[in-house]
């Protein structure tokens, strides 16, 4: 309890908050199908990212870790399609692990990105740089749904533990 020295001091009380709406009934839903929204799924651990980094390393070609890392990609997110990128700076060609990328738009995106540095999310579009600026590579996922902030991150620090190895391969071995 505070006590105040003069009470009669106090000349007017103002409310400062304010009322939230009131909360609208949920829609009916048609037998067997669920009317609330799902929860989202829970973001893999740490270990789980270093376990798919592992397993991305072991691969001895660019085509073979860059189909695994979109395999692994769309299980931990949920993602409906991935596809990881390879970007050459010098000839401003890209491609993926089925072959060269032939589409103006697609290049002019994945090189922003990798020349930014930073993920970009367009819709329900996420693509992410893999590496350093300017990066190598980039990993575009696309979903029904968008991605969370939380989703980017961790796609994000799943580019940054297979980088390495994306950087490693693209180096050995251009198209």
């Amino acid at each position: 309890m505070v006590k105040r020295a003069r009470p009669e001091a106090v000349t007017a009380v103002e409310l400062v908050w304010t009322v939230p709406p009131p909360v609208l009934p949920l829609p009916r839903a048609r037998p067997g199908v669920i009317s609330t929204p799902l929860a989202p799924a829970p973001l893999p651990s740490m270990q789980d990212l270093a376990a798919v980094s592992r397993a991305i390393a072991a691969e001895e070609t660019f085509p073979a870790a860059a189909r695994r890392l979109e395999r692994e990609a769309r299980r931990l997110t949920r993602a409906s399609e991935a596809l990881c990128v390879a970007f050459d700076w010098a000839r401003r060609r890209a491609w993926s692990a089925d072959g060269e990328i032939t589409t103006e738009a697609v290049k002019e995106l994945v090189s922003q990105v990798a020349g930014s540095g930073r993920w970009s999310m367009i819709g329900n579009a996420l693509v992410v740089p893999i590496g350093q600026t300017p990066a190598c590579a980039v990993l575009a996922l696309r979903r029904p749904g968008t991605f969370q902030l939380a989703e980017a991150g961790l796609v994000s620090a799943l580019a940054g533990g297979v980088a390495p190895t994306i950087e490693r391969l693209l180096a050995t071995a251009r198209p």
